[in-house]
């Protein structure tokens, strides 16, 4: 049985993981958040935390005997990626942490073409490899949420990175037929959930829903 820490649970892929969470009674968690959630603790426990206070974050890690962190916070700005590589260092300080999955729930893209959010959240990486911690990231691809929603149940917000279902366009990379790797938000966190059973991480755990090429996404806006 893993003890959770579930960071930045409040929306997205976090709320997805804490309703999955509360359904499994083989781990036990709680949320850490910046904030008081709208709606209340809806899937678990919140315990409102200051990133900003290491020694404060190093309390709750010890004090709840937290074995495994996983971060879904929004990392996106030297901010948000200062929060997430301060709970990697209580993380690694703690006496009882020994895991942690780090918020990068995307395609695997090289460092040397990363830029904006996702240099951004190489902070994170640079910093977990400094320490004693097993540590990992989840490859999942695009999320197929996006070319579902308002049909399908998803907590994420509605994006068009490639295909505009509701516009019926697409955009096409490379040379048109390299495949894409999608993934459902709900398959995505089942899988996080059952990694925590893995006795062995990969620095890199991959999964997707589907893996399909562009001119499948391209027909598929023509109908049957």
């Amino acid at each position: 049985m893993a003890i959770i820490a579930l960071a930045g649970a409040t929306g997205r892929v976090g709320k997805t993981i804490a309703e999955v969470l509360s359904t499994n009674p083989k781990h036990s968690f709680m949320i850490l958040s910046r904030k008081e959630p709208e709606n209340g603790g809806n899937f678990g426990t919140v315990h409102k935390v200051d990133y900003n206070d290491a020694a404060s974050l190093l309390r709750v890690l010890e004090k709840h005997k937290i074995d495994t962190v996983i971060s879904t916070i929004l990392v996106k700005d030297d901010e948000s990626s200062a929060s997430e590589v301060a709970l990697v260092k209580a993380a690694a300080r703690s006496s009882t942490t020994k895991r942690f999955i780090a918020s990068d729930y995307a395609a695997p893209i090289p460092r040397s073409k990363r830029f904006g959010r996702l240099l951004a959240r190489q902070a994170t990486i640079d910093e977990l490899q400094n320490t004693d911690l097993e540590w990992t990231t989840v490859r999942n691809g695009q999320f197929a949420d996006n070319l579902g929603i308002p049909h399908l149940k998803s907590y994420m917000i509605p994006m068009a990175p490639n295909v505009d279902m509701a516009n019926q366009m697409a955009a096409v990379p490379g040379t048109g037929d390299d495949p894409i790797a999608y993934s459902y938000s709900f398959d995505i966190v089942k899988f996080v959930v059952a990694a925590l059973d893995l006795h062995k991480w990969d620095r890199d755990l991959f999964c997707y829903s589907d893996s399909d090429t562009e001119p499948t996404c391209r027909d598929s806006r023509k109908g049957p």
